[in-house]
């Protein structure tokens, strides 16, 4: 939840990736990332956990941080190939709505049409796309 602190998997309490209060075997060469995520809307927030089939109360999507992609490594993912035109439209969005932070990160979380793509970044007009999840729609 935002504004509370995560566990890592050496059981330190960190506030963010790279948090300067956590020990120094935490931080040191850290590749953590912090992403957001839109919720669906038969999706709802329970004790920090994302469960499915519970009613939304109409809200539509909402977002959350995933911290889930804790050391996440984007090369153990293999490349999705897409049609030509599906490709040209991703590509297109990437390429005009890209930051220099999003090559920083090296992985982006993107809306595009009836879509959730997830692509790893390498550089500007290099990508990888790692993942492709259908938004439903009510």
């Amino acid at each position: 939840m935002p504004g509370e602190p995560f566990e890592s998997p050496s059981g330190a309490l960190l506030m963010y990736p790279v948090d300067p209060s956590a020990p120094a075997a935490e931080v040191i060469n850290c590749q953590c990332q912090l992403t957001t995520r839109v919720m669906r809307p038969n999706e709802r927030l329970v004790d920090g956990k994302v469960v499915q089939g519970l009613p939304s109360g109409g809200n539509g999507g909402k977002l959350k941080l995933d911290l889930q992609l804790f050391s996440f490594d984007p090369w153990k993912h293999k490349q999705i190939y897409l049609d030509k035109r599906e490709y040209a439209m991703v590509m297109h969005e990437i390429n005009t709505y890209l930051t220099d932070a999003d090559i920083e990160n090296g992985i982006l979380s993107k809306a595009i049409g009836d879509y959730i793509y997830m692509v790893h970044v390498i550089d500007y007009d290099n990508y990888r796309i790692i993942g492709r999840e259908s938004i439903e729609r009510e």
